[in-house]
């Protein structure tokens, strides 16, 4: 049996009257049928608060890797203008291709990175429709529950599991913010450090023009 959007089908195997009671059917089979969904409903969640985890840890594994790459950067390097130094400072910095590869590979962690928090508000979005719908469904189960013992220990445990549910929507709902603001904290260190592999470009086509300059000074030989 499955959960469906509206109360009056919740339970399309058992016979209603006017007045909304079960007359026909298996009373105690409907209960367990919605005790079943809503465990299962739970472990779904729990599956979603997983991967979420493991979500956070892939973004993590992203920001370290960018900053292992940027750890070639030389961004700290002091230039003297005098034409010695200017050749030694030429040698050291990094080829033109390695910042572009560079560059792109962060763009690439960015596109990821978006792509990442979309499928995320998605299965967010469906997470709560299902949550919805067990909620409404469970209510019209409580029509079903009389007072017989097997049916009471039913109800309790559909109350639990009902809390159940609501504890874990709000943990995603936690989780949710959680990675919203890493993913902003993500967004503004990728953002920073990019600028900074672009002005490291400039930086070398500079000293490349100057390397060039000074060996053509050198070529050319005193006037």
């Amino acid at each position: 049996m499955r959960l469906k959007a509206t109360n009056g089908d919740a339970f399309s195997d058992i016979g209603l009257v006017s007045g909304g009671v079960a007359v026909e059917g298996d009373e105690n089979d409907g209960g367990e049928g919605s005790v079943r969904m809503l465990q299962r409903e739970n472990d779904r969640l729990q599956e979603q608060l997983r991967s979420s985890e493991e979500l956070n840890a892939t973004l993590r594994s992203e920001l370290d890797l960018t900053r292992s790459v940027l750890k070639h950067n030389p961004q700290n390097q002091t230039e003297d203008k005098q034409p010695e130094q200017q050749n030694t400072s030429a040698r050291q910095t990094i080829d033109s291709d390695l910042l572009a590869e560079h560059l792109q590979e962060i763009r690439a962690l960015r596109q990821r990175l978006e792509e990442t928090i979309r499928t995320n508000e998605r299965l967010r979005e469906q997470l709560e429709k299902k949550l919805q719908e067990a909620e409404k469904d469970s209510a019209a189960t409580n029509i079903f529950i009389a007072g017989s013992e097997d049916q009471t220990h039913i109800s309790s445990e559909l109350h639990f599991l009902l809390t159940q549910n609501h504890t874990l929507k709000e943990q995603l709902n936690q989780g949710a913010r959680d990675k919203q603001k890493e993913n902003d904290r993500l967004r503004e260190t990728l953002a920073r450090r990019t600028a900074k592999l672009e002005l490291s470009r400039k930086e070398c086509e500079t000293l490349k023009q100057e390397r060039t300059q000074l060996q053509d000074n050198l070529y050319r030989g005193p006037v």
